[in-house]
């Protein structure tokens, strides 16, 4: 199994988050089991309502998703909220519409993935496309949707007490099969892309850096011959098929167990 540890020396003490009863922030909404949410009202797509949340966390100096799998908790109530995305998705491993192997974009659950039981959180004929690897709440009932679509506002959740906008300092482990071993690091439907952000870097060290350095980091993948570094933001997702014509073989990829 292939690791890489990073060390960064900072004086930013780590936050352990631990789930307590909570008054919600100022504007968020107590909906259920200390749940707090803010809609972000718009027409984004997957990645920019990611964006959205951010920056809502941003402005209120708190660590803010897109929701998770606490939509089941609340999905009820969500009627008549509008059409809205959650951070469930396929972005990692896109397969046949299956309900099974969603994952998320929460903090902390780096390693979960749906186990497909999820009966009432789906509408009745959902998912029903594999080319469409994130989901909104539409009517009360979550549906796949495509990941470029600029359709629906964005659901955001505080992360909870205990977590931070800060980097934590430490040793952090990078891992080469986390939360799974890929034998392709690209999509193989060119409509499917990623929240990637990309820069350059000399190094696979440098690269560890730049993604240490950016908490909304879940991964990355470096070309060394191309000096390239790009980071997977908010959700674990594979390359778009557009990179694939670049040095194929020569991209490596590492995760963050512990994001």
């Amino acid at each position: 199994m292939k690791f890489l540890f990073f060390l960064l020396f900072t004086l930013i003490c780590n936050n352990k988050w631990s789930a307590q009863a909570i008054d919600c922030p100022l504007n968020f909404d107590n909906l259920a089991d200390d749940i707090c949410t803010i809609i972000q009202e718009g027409t984004y797509d997957f990645c920019s309502a990611n964006d959205a949340c951010h920056q809502v966390g941003l402005n209120h100096n708190l660590r803010v998703n897109l929701i998770g799998m606490n939509v089941t908790k609340i999905i009820s109530q969500l009627k008549k909220s509008g059409s809205v995305y959650t951070s469930l998705n396929k972005l990692l491993r896109p397969d046949e519409g299956t309900r099974a192997g969603w994952r998320v974009g929460v903090p902390g659950q780096a390693n979960f993935k749906t186990q497909g039981d999820e009966m009432d959180l789906w509408y009745y004929n959902q998912p029903e496309d594999k080319r469409d690897v994130v989901t909104a709440v539409i009517d009360g009932k979550l549906h796949d949707v495509a990941v470029g679509w600029f359709c629906y506002s964005a659901l955001c959740e505080w992360a909870g007490l205990g977590s931070s906008l800060l980097i934590g300092s430490g040793t952090e482990m990078f891992s080469a099969e986390f939360p799974e071993s890929l034998n392709d690091l690209f999509f193989t439907e060119r409509q499917i892309i990623g929240c990637l952000e990309k820069t350059s870097a000399g190094t696979l060290i440098e690269c560890a850096k730049i993604c240490k350095l950016e908490y909304r980091c879940r991964s990355f993948n470096f070309n060394a011959k191309m000096s390239k570094c790009y980071m997977a933001l908010y959700v674990d997702s594979l390359l778009s098929l557009g990179d694939k014509a670049q040095s194929e073989s020569d991209w490596v990829r590492y995760a963050r167990p512990n994001w």
